[in-house]
C-alpha cells in the first residue's frame, strides 16, 4: 500500500506552528495584561496625585475658597428641604442667583460687581485655570472640587476642569446625583479616621480618585473632597486595537517560523526519513520475494543522528543477511539431518518384521511408534523351529540414532543366539556377555522373551528388568506373575532364570514397554497399569485390542507431546479352528476345501456359505496361478470360527502378491471397455467384511473375515 506523502512533515508543520502560535499568543495576552496592568496603575496614580495637587491649591488659600464655600451652603441650604419638588425652571433661577450673590451680574462689563465679588470671581476662575493645568500635566482629563451633604446625600458641584472656558461659572453650585457607594463607603470609614485619606476605585469604565479636604470651617454636616476622573473608554480602545495589531504580527510570524521549519524539516529530516524508508521497503521486498538478499544503501544526506540511524539500518541488514545464511545453513544441515534419520528409521522398521502374523495356532499384530525419528524400542518374533514362535519386546535405553544401533545389536544377538541355544536362560547369558562387550556408554536393554510351544500352548519365558506383560483369559486380565531379572549390557555373567506358564486358547498377552504406562497428560498423571486393564478388556481380537489402547492413550494424552517410545505386541491363541496343508495345491483342492469349510461352518446360513464357496474359488486361483513357477509350493487354509461369523487364512510360499491391491472393476466397465473378467476381486471384497494382506516370514497371508 501506498504511504501518504509528507505525513511526517504534516504533523511536525501541525504541531510546531500550533505550539509557535499558542506560545507566542500566550506571551503576548501575558505581556498585554501586564501592560495594562501597570498603565491602569499609572493613571490610579495619576488621578490621585492631581486630586491632591488641587487639594493643596484650594487649602493654599483657605480663607477665600472658604468665603466661596460659606455663600454656596448658605444658597444650597435654602432650597435643600425644597430641592426634590423643584422645577428646572427654579434650579436655574436658584444657580442664577447663586453666581450673582458671589460674583455680580454677568453682563460681561463688570457693572455692578462690587470690589468684593471682583476678588472672589478672579480667584474662581484662577482656580479653574489651575485645576485644568494640574490635569494637563498628569494627562488626567477632569478633575473636580465637591460638596457632599451627609443628610440628604447629594453632591454639590464647586468647580470642574472640564469645562473648556475657564471663565464659566456654570458648574458652580449645581446639585448632582447621589455619590457613588464606594465614595459612601470612603465618607463612612472617613468619619472616625483621617480627613486626609485618598478613595481609588473603578466604577463604569473609569478610575476615581477621591480626596478628602479638611476645609476648617463650621459645616460639619458637609464634606468637601477634590474628585480626580480618568475614563477608560479610550485606552480600551487603544489598547484593543494595539492587541489586534501584536496579534496579526504573531500570526504572521509564526507562519513565517512555521513555512521555514516545514523547508528545513523537509530538507534536513523527511527526505533523509524517506531514504530510509525506501532501503528498508526495497530490502524487505527482497526478503518477502525470497531474493537474494543485499545491503541497500539509504543514500542519507547528512551528517546528524539521522546518519547515525542509517548507518544502524545498513548494520542491521548486514546482520539480517548474514543470519538469513546461517539460518538456511542450518536448515540445509537440519534437512540432511532428518533425511538421514528417516533412512535410519526406514531402516529400523524394515528390520522389524512384520505388525500382523498368523498360524494356524496363533495371531500376533504388532505396534511401534518411536518418540523421535528413530527410537530404542523394538519387537521381534520368529520360529525356532516348526513347533516353537519366540516372540519379544525389548526397550534400550536412551532416544535416538545411537539407542537405535544398540537396539540392531541387541537384536541380531537374540535372533543369533536363540535359533542355536534351546534354553531360555542360556541364551539371554550369552546375549548379556555380548552386548557388556565394548559398552563404554552404558547402553542397556530391558526385554521380555518368550519362547510359545505350539503344541501344547506352553510359555517358557525371561523378563529382563521389563514390563509384565498382561494375560488375558476367559475375558479377565491379570499381569503375569514372576520375578524380573537384570537388565542387558551392564553386568557380565549374570544368571538369568527363566519361568513357564501355561496358556490355553482363546488367551491373549499383551507385551508393551514403559512408553505405554509412564505416558503422560497435561496434569502429569501418567497412564498406568489401570488404564491398561480397562482398556484392554474392551476387546477379545488382537487388533482390536491394539487399536483401543493407542485410541485410549492418545485420549488420555491430549496435546501433551510424547516423550518415550511405545511398543505393542498382542499374542492370541487361536480356539474352534482347524488348518489343512497342501503341497503344489491344483485346481481340485478348489472343490475339497469349500467342502470341509461347508462341513465345519454347518452353523452359517447356506447362502452365506454359498458366497464364501465363491470366494474361495478365486483365492485359490489366484494362489495357483500366481505360483506355479516356484517348486515346492504350499498353500495352508485355516478355518476359524467365530462368535460373530467365520474368519478363512490362506498362507502360501508364492512370490510376494497382495491380490487386494488390485483395482476394483464392475460389470458395467467390462462391458463398457469390453473386458472378459477381472471381477473376482470385487466380488471377493464385496462379500467379505473385513480382507487384510500381509507378507510374514517369507509367506503370503491372507485374511478374510464373514
Amino acid at each position: 500500500m501506498k504511504r501518504p506523502r509528507f505525513r511526517l512533515l504534516t504533523k511536525m508543520i501541525l504541531m510546531t506552528g500550533g505550539l509557535t502560535i499558542l506560545t507566542l499568543s500566550a506571551s503576548l495576552i501575558v505581556s498585554s495584561m501586564i501592560t495594562l496592568s501597570n498603565r491602569k496603575a499609572d493613571f490610579t496614580e495619576q488621578c490621585a496625585t492631581v486630586a491632591h495637587n488641587i487639594k493643596s491649591l484650594y487649602i493654599s488659600n483657605l480663607d477665600r475658597t472658604n468665603e466661596i464655600l460659606d455663600i454656596v451652603i448658605q444658597e444650597y441650604d435654602s432650597i435643600r428641604e425644597t430641592y426634590d419638588s423643584m422645577t428646572k425652571e427654579a434650579l436655574d433661577a436658584y444657580q442664577e442667583n447663586l453666581r450673582t450673590t458671589l460674583f455680580g451680574p454677568d453682563d460681561g462689563k463688570g457693572f455692578g460687581m462690587s470690589i468684593a465679588k471682583g476678588n472672589r470671581k478672579t480667584y474662581y476662575f484662577g482656580l479653574l485655570t489651575n485645576m485644568q493645568q494640574i490635569c494637563s500635566s498628569y494627562e488626567v482629563p477632569s478633575a473636580s472640587f465637591v460638596v457632599f451633604d451627609t443628610v440628604s446625600q447629594r453632591l454639590i458641584d464647586i468647580t470642574n476642569s472640564s469645562l473648556e472656558n475657564t471663565q464659566n461659572t456654570s458648574r458652580i453650585g449645581l446639585v448632582g446625583d447621589e455619590p457613588m457607594q464606594q465614595e459612601l463607603d470612603f465618607f463612612n470609614a472617613s468619619a472616625s479616621n483621617s480627613k486626609d485619606d485618598t478613595n481609588i476605585f473603578t466604577f463604569e469604565n473609569c478610575v476615581y480618585s477621591d480626596v478628602i479636604v479638611d476645609m476648617d470651617n463650621n459645616a460639619t454636616q458637609y464634606k468637601f473632597f477634590v474628585r480626580g476622573e480618568y475614563s477608560l473608554a479610550k485606552f480600551n480602545n487603544e489598547s484593543r486595537n494595539v492587541l489586534l495589531r501584536e496579534l496579526a504580527i504573531t500570526i504572521v510570524s509564526a507562519i513565517f517560523l512555521v513555512v521555514v521549519f516545514s523547508i528545513l524539516t523537509k530538507l534536513f529530516l523527511v527526505n533523509n526519513v524517506h531514504h530510509l524508508i525506501h532501503s528498508t521497503d526495497k530490502f524487505v521486498g527482497m526478503m518477502k520475494k525470497d531474493q537474494p538478499l543485499q545491503v541497500i544503501e539509504s543514500n542519507v544526506k547528512t551528517t546528524d543522528e539521522i546518519h547515525d540511524l542509517s548507518d544502524s539500518i545498513s548494520l542491521m541488514q548486514h546482520q539480517i543477511i548474514t543470519y538469513v545464511q546461517s539460518i538456511k545453513e542450518a536448515k540445509q544441515i537440519e534437512d540432511a539431518f532428518n533425511a538421514e534419520v528417516n533412512v535410519a528409521s526406514k531402516i529400523q522398521l524394515e528390520s522389524l518384521p512384520s505388525s500382523t502374523h498368523f498360524n494356524r495356532h496363533i495371531e500376533l499384530r504388532a505396534f511401534i511408534k518411536p518418540a523421535k525419528g528413530v527410537g530404542g524400542d523394538f519387537y521381534d518374533y520368529f520360529y525356532i523351529d516348526d513347533d516353537h514362535l519366540a516372540f519379544l519386546v525389548a526397550d534400550v535405553s536412551g532416544k535416538g540414532i545411537p539407542a537405535s544401533l544398540f537396539m540392531m545389536r541387541s537384536k541380531e544377538s537374540i535372533q543369533s543366539c536363540a535359533r542355536t541355544e534351546k534354553d531360555l536362560a542360556k541364551v539371554l547369558y550369552k546375549v548379556n556377555n555380548t552386548l557388556c562387550v565394548n559398552n563404554k556408554e552404558g547402553y542397556f536393554v530391558t526385554l521380555f522373551l518368550g519362547v510359545l510351544d505350539l503344541k501344547t500352548n506352553q510359555l517358557n519365558y525371561i523378563s529382563a528388568g521389563h514390563e509384565r506383560p498382561f494375560i488375558k483369559h476367559n475375558g479377565e486380565c491379570h499381569r503375569l506373575e514372576g520375578e524380573s531379572n537384570f537388565v542387558l549390557g551392564l553386568e557380565e555373567d549374570f544368571p538369568y532364570q527363566k519361568q513357564s506358564i501355561q496358556l490355553e486358547e482363546g488367551d491373549t498377552i499383551l507385551l508393551y514397554t514403559d512408553g505405554l504406562n509412564e505416558a503422560i497428560n497435561h496434569q502429569k498423571e501418567e497412564f498406568g497399569y489401570d488404564r491398561i486393564h480397562d482398556s484392554l478388556i474392551k476387546d477379545e481380537e488382537p487388533a482390536d485390542i491394539i487399536q483401543t489402547l493407542i485410541k485410549d492413550l492418545e485420549a488420555f494424552e491430549g496435546e501433551e507431546e510424547q516423550f518415550d517410545d511405545i511398543t505393542l505386541v498382542a499374542l492370541h491363541l487361536k480356539k474352534n479352528v482347524v488348518s489343512y496343508f497342501y503341497l503344489n495345491p491344483t485346481y481340485a483342492e478348489i472343490d475339497d476345501i469349500t467342502m470341509k469349510v461347508e462341513d465345519y461352518l454347518d452353523y452359517m446360513d447356506p447362502i452365506v456359505l454359498s458366497k464364501i464357496g465363491v470366494v474361495i474359488d478365486e483365492v485359490v486361483n489366484n494362489i495357483i496361478s500366481y505360483g506355479q513357477t516356484r517348486a515346492n509350493k504350499t498353500m495352508m487354509v485355516c478355518i476359524e470360527k467365530l462368535d460373530d461369523g467365520a474368519r478363512l487364512i490362506f498362507i502360501d510360499n508364492s512370490h510376494p502378491f497382495n491380490p487386494l491391491n488390485k483395482k476394483m472393476r464392475t460389470v458395467q466397465e467390462n462391458i463398457e471397455e469390453g473386458i472378459v473378467g477381472g471381477l473376482g476381486i470385487s466380488i471377493v471384497k464385496s462379500i467379505t467384511k473385513e480382507s487384510e494382506y500381509y507378507y510374514s516370514n517369507d509367506k503370503n497371508i491372507l485374511v478374510l473375515r464373514f
